[in-house]
């Protein structure tokens, strides 16, 4: 076994034969760096700031803190084994299953027992409050929060029960045994992020109440698109973004009293200022660039309007159970909704997911 760069070479010692299972253990350390999310240049990784440390794997940077096949279509398992100082707390993916005292401080194992992919494994360490209580559908609710942040955010996360049941109602089942969102005491600011069932929120997040709500429910739909079902390539990131930003459409037209036609003509509006680019292959440095996001979730609002409510939620549900636990590309959801409208929606998606101008309907 060779490291060259950022991969592991490994040569076995016989060859393995075709389908075959086989384990490999990895032993490694030292003190991760941390790297930026192309075209908007957030650093993520691992990350130090001020007295938490949490990560940001989106888009391949899970690899910086631990080994890993840093692509989106490779889901596995997770266990975690954090060992912390007396006095911190240690939070991540899934649901806390043994926790013990030792010489070294406190060591915690976090399960996470569905298929996860790299980018969405989640460990934030830091003075952290956690709260945890039954949810809808007998989801767990965990959340954590710094005790300067708990007071400021908490009221608009005990949302996330209401949030849930209208999302199940629209997708279908919330596709894991736990949700959850984690505020950290951290300078870096205006952001959210959607790890596998525990999202990470900046604190000035909370700022607004309405706008809170706005980017939880986002955060929270990911759990549908981008983690139960996962982009098999990054260029189909708008599987993630565009179907999150809908998402959040519908929960502001449900209970923020923003109606969707005000989303849909300030996304134009977005639009008509941006960059042509294909939704579906925006390339590396536009992979979080409004199109991939606006344009997405348009492209959806044009299906929906051409096929109907009743086909449209249908084409979604059979889209997320066919591929749940799995990764999907872009012609899979565009074949799925063919079949599921029993026609040819082609048309439809070239003009809306190419750089082309945006339609007029």
């Amino acid at each position: 076994m060779v490291q060259d760069h950022d991969k592991i070479v490994i040569s076995p010692a016989t060859a393995l034969a075709t389908g075959s299972a086989f384990s490999l253990t990895v032993t490694y350390g030292g003190h991760p760096s941390p790297g930026v999310v192309p075209g908007i240049g957030l650093a993520n990784g691992w990350i130090t700031n001020g007295a938490t440390s949490f990560t940001l794997g989106e888009p391949d940077a899970a690899r910086r803190w631990f080994p890993a096949n840093d692509h989106p279509s490779e889901k596995a398992t997770f266990t975690f084994r954090i060992t912390v100082p007396a006095g911190l707390t240690a939070i991540a993916n899934g649901r806390l299953v043994h926790q013990s005292q030792t010489r070294a401080g406190v060591t915690d194992e976090w399960q996470e027992d569905a298929p996860m992919a790299p980018y969405l494994a989640q460990v934030v360490v830091g003075n952290l409050i956690v709260d945890q209580h039954p949810g809808p559908g007998g989801v767990l609710l965990r959340n954590a929060y710094s005790p300067d942040t708990q007071a400021s955010a908490a009221p608009a996360v005990a949302d996330t029960a209401t949030m849930l049941a209208f999302f199940t109602d629209q997708f279908g089942p919330y596709p894991f045994r736990e949700y959850g969102v984690v505020v950290p005491d951290m300078r870096a600011g205006g952001f959210g992020f959607e790890s596998q069932t525990l999202s990470l929120l900046s604190p000035d997040v909370f700022a607004d109440r309405v706008a809170a709500s706005t980017t939880l429910s986002h955060e929270l739909a990911h759990q549908w698109f981008g983690d139960d079902v996962s982009p098999a390539f990054w260029r189909d990131i708008w599987l993630n973004e565009g179907f999150a930003t809908y998402a959040e459409w519908l929960w502001e037209d449900h209970a923020l009293g923003v109606p969707l036609s005000a989303n849909i003509a300030d996304a134009r509006r977005i639009l008509s200022r941006a960059q042509p680019t294909p939704v579906d292959n925006p390339g590396v440095d536009a992979m979080f660039a409004p199109t991939v996001y606006q344009r997405g979730a348009l492209t959806l609002d044009a299906l929906r309007r051409d096929v109907g409510d009743p086909v449209f939620f249908r084409i979604l549900r059979t889209y997320l159970q066919h591929f749940a636990g799995r990764s999907a590309t872009t012609r899979d959801f565009v074949t799925t909704a063919d079949a599921v409208a029993g026609r040819d929606l082609g048309p439809l998606f070239t003009a809306w997911l190419g750089a082309g101008p945006l339609p007029t309907s």
